[in-house]
C-alpha cells in the first residue's frame, strides 16, 4: 500500500442535491516517484503533490472538466515545476537541468479559439479574457526561464526548445479528427483490409490491418496476438494499404486525409520506429492545402460536418483548434554562442543535443543522429 495524491472540484450541482459532478484529477503516488527516492519527499514538502499530468485537452473535450478547470490544472503543474527549479538549482549539486512540459501543446489544442479570430468559435468581446487565461498558463515558463538566466548567467548553456510547432486548426478540417475514421474504415473494408459484421461494426479479430500509433499495423501470424496474415503476403499488403490511404480525400474539402503515408522504415527519418511503430505511418493534413479562408466559415458550418455539439468557452466540447506545425522552436543562449543571431534554414530536432554539447564542452553522446548547429557557434 501506498499514499496517492490527487485534486477534485465540484464543478455541477443541482438545486435538489441529486446531480452532481466531480472532477477529480491523476491519482499519482506521494512518493518513490524520483531518483534518489527520498528527493521525492523534499520536493512534496517544498513544491505541494506532484501530478504529472493534471489535465489535457481529451478531458474537457469529453466533458470531464470545464476550460476554467483546465486552466488551472496547467498553471498547478507549472507552478510545481518553478517551485521545483528554485529548490533543486539552489540547494543541489547538478551538471544537468532540464524540465519537460507539455502545457503549451495542451493549451493550443483546446484553447487556440480563444485568442486567434480567424476561428469561427472566437468572440472578440471576451478576447481580453482568452489571453488572460492563456497567460496564467504559460506565465510558469517564462519564470522558468527567468531563475535559468539568475541562477546561470553567462556561465552556462540555457537552451529553449519545442517538441513542434502551433497552429490553428483549419475548421473544415476537424472533420479529420471527428468522422474520417469513418472514411477509412469504409474504404479499407471496400479492399476487404478490414472485416465487419452483421452490425457493420469491424470485428479486428478477422481484419488484416489494424489501427497502431502513428499509423496502421498489419496482423501478422507469429507476430501479433491472434495474427491472421502469412508472414509472406506482409508486404503485399503493406503496399495495398498504402496505395489505399494515400488516395483518401475529405469529403468536405477534397484535400487529401494525409499528407504523409508510408512504411516505418521510410519515416525514421522523421524520428519514428522501433518493434512497437506502427507497420504504416501516417501524418494527417489538417489543412495546409485548403483553399477555404477562415472568414468564409460560419458555426452553421460545423452542422455540415456532422457535428451537434461546438461548445461554448464554459464547456468545450468536441471542437480541437490547435494543430501541430512541424516548425518547431529552438532558442540558445551561453558562451560560444553568437548574439542576436537568427538562423534563416531549418534544422531537424536530433540537431538540438549535439549543439548544445558542443557548446557545453561536453562529449556528444555516441547514439546522436544530428549533427552541430555550426552556423550559431561564434
Amino acid at each position: 500500500m501506498c499514499n496517492a495524491y490527487f485534486r477534485f472540484k465540484l464543478l455541477r450541482l443541482s438545486e435538489d442535491g441529486k446531480g452532481v459532478h466531480v472532477y477529480f484529477s491523476q491519482i499519482y503516488p506521494a512518493n518513490n516517484f524520483t531518483y534518489p527516492e527520498e528527493l521525492s519527499k523534499e520536493l512534496v514538502k517544498v513544491c505541494g503533490p506532484y501530478l504529472q499530468t493534471p489535465t489535457r485537452q481529451q478531458v474537457a473535450l469529453c466533458g470531464a472538466c470545464d476550460v476554467y478547470t483546465f486552466i488551472e490544472e496547467l498553471e498547478y503543474l507549472g507552478e510545481w515545476y518553478v517551485n521545483a527549479m528554485k529548490y533543486l538549482l539552489k540547494t543541489k549539486e547538478w551538471n544537468l537541468f532540464y524540465i519537460k512540459l507539455h502545457s503549451s501543446d495542451f493549451l493550443n489544442h483546446l484553447c487556440a479559439y480563444m485568442i486567434d479570430n480567424r476561428h469561427p468559435l472566437f468572440d472578440p468581446d471576451r478576447m481580453e479574457e482568452g489571453i488572460a487565461l492563456w497567460n496564467r498558463a504559460l506565465k510558469p515558463i517564462n519564470k522558468m526561464i527567468e531563475i535559468a538566466l539568475s541562477e546561470i548567467g553567462d556561465d552556462g548553456i540555457i537552451a529553449v526548445v519545442s517538441d513542434h510547432g502551433s497552429k490553428l486548426m483549419h475548421p473544415y478540417y476537424i472533420f479529420s479528427t471527428v468522422t474520417a475514421g469513418r472514411v477509412i474504415i469504409n474504404a479499407l473494408a471496400k479492399e476487404g483490409l478490414v472485416v465487419k459484421d452483421e452490425k457493420c461494426k469491424v470485428d479486428w479479430s478477422k481484419s488484416k490491418v489494424r489501427p497502431g500509433t502513428f499509423g496502421y499495423l498489419i496482423s501478422v501470424k507469429g507476430r501479433d496476438p491472434n495474427g491472421i496474415v502469412d508472414p509472406e503476403k506482409y508486404e503485399d499488403i503493406r503496399i495495398k494499404l498504402i496505395e489505399v490511404l494515400r488516395e483518401l480525400r475529405n469529403p468536405i474539402t477534397g484535400g487529401h486525409l494525409f499528407k504523409l503515408v508510408c512504411r516505418r522504415e521510410d519515416a525514421e527519418a522523421l524520428g519514428f520506429g522501433g518493434p512497437r511503430a506502427a507497420d504504416v505511418f501516417v501524418w494527417p493534413n489538417y489543412g495546409d492545402d485548403a483553399e477555404i479562408t477562415y472568414d468564409k466559415i460560419t458555426m452553421r458550418d460545423y452542422a455540415r460536418m456532422g457535428i451537434d455539439s461546438i461548445g461554448t468557452w464554459e464547456w468545450p466540447a468536441i471542437i480541437p483548434s490547435g494543430a501541430h506545425d512541424p516548425i518547431a522552436m529552438f532558442i540558445i543562449k551561453g558562451q560560444g554562442i553568437k548574439k542576436g543571431y537568427k538562423s534563416a534554414r531549418v534544422y531537424p530536432l536530433t540537431s538540438v543535443t549535439p549543439t548544445i554539447c558542443y557548446a557545453a564542452g561536453i562529449p556528444i553522446p555516441k547514439n546522436c543522429t544530428g549533427s552541430v548547429i555550426w552556423e550559431v557557434i561564434q
